[in-house]
């Protein structure tokens, strides 16, 4: 989706990269504790303990930061693939 939406609004590659990484880090913020809130944390506390991380937050901080990474690469790629076809 970052993909289409940096070629649509015809970002700038950096601008599409910050685009994406924002933009899914905080779908994967609110996923996360839309899920997480409801069963009091039982699965990302395992989960987090499946990675070796102290706790729950540290394991969703870390699930918004690759999801921000893959979403900003899209946006990223977008914005050049779109410049490469100017």
């Amino acid at each position: 989706m970052c993909f289409f939406v940096a070629i649509i609004f015809n970002l700038k590659p950096s601008a599409g990269f910050v685009a994406g990484f924002f933009g899914i880090s905080l779908l994967w913020l609110t996923v996360s504790l839309l899920k997480d809130i409801p069963n009091h944390h039982i699965l990302a506390q395992k989960m987090a303990g499946l990675f070796f991380l102290p706790n729950y937050l540290l394991f969703i901080i870390v699930t918004m930061i690759i999801g921000g990474l893959v979403g900003g690469l899209a946006g990223w790629s977008g914005s050049l693939v779109k410049k490469m076809f100017k």
